[in-house]
């Protein structure tokens, strides 16, 4: 297992999009608050609201 699967080892509900996203992602956390965070921050309420409806 190398350092990136440690990380990233697949739970019950892991896609193989979502393991690729997280190897992608890992050790970036800076770059993504710095982008996408910001981008994804806002809409996330309101999209987590309209499914629960």
């Amino acid at each position: 297992m190398t350092d990136v699967e440690a990380v990233t080892a697949p739970t019950a509900a892991s896609t193989p999009f979502d393991l690729v996203e997280r190897r992608i992602w890992s050790g970036r956390a800076e770059a993504y608050a710095r982008t996408y965070a910001r981008l994804c921050a806002h809409p996330s309420a309101a999209l987590l609201g309209a499914t629960s409806s």
